[in-house]
């Protein structure tokens, strides 16, 4: 579930902020690609009849490349390249995909590597 929202979405954990036994957790929503922190009771797991029959809308995807701990320069070239709107959507261009196993691919992002990098 959305905080904003009582309704139920699919989500995978991120992370548990604050680590092991932490109040809170940052999920990703499949069908959105949003990724929002909520409270550990806000939770539930998820019945083989959610999720059976409808494909989630988002894969993950890891950026060849992409630094192991960029800078704060390099987010922010990063963010300005994805033109993200006020709701956190942007567009990345990519190419040279390959299929990891289900749900995860290996993309090439040239152009966002070069906007990172730029000073």
């Amino acid at each position: 579930m959305l905080s904003s929202d009582p309704q139920w979405f699919r989500a995978v954990l991120v992370e548990q902020v604050s680590g092991a036994g932490g109040q809170q957790l940052s999920l990703l929503y499949v069908d959105f690609g949003n990724i929002d922190t909520i409270d550990v009771s806000q939770v539930r797991k998820m019945l083989p009849d959610f999720v059976s029959g409808v494909p989630a809308l988002v894969n993950s995807l890891e950026i060849r490349n992409f630094p192991n701990n960029p800078s704060e320069d390099q987010l922010r070239n990063a963010l300005e390249h994805l033109q993200l709107t006020e709701d956190g959507r942007g567009t990345l261009r990519f190419t040279r995909c390959v299929k990891e196993h289900d749900g995860l691919y290996t993309v090439d992002a040239p152009a966002l590597i070069t906007a990172m990098n730029s000073t």
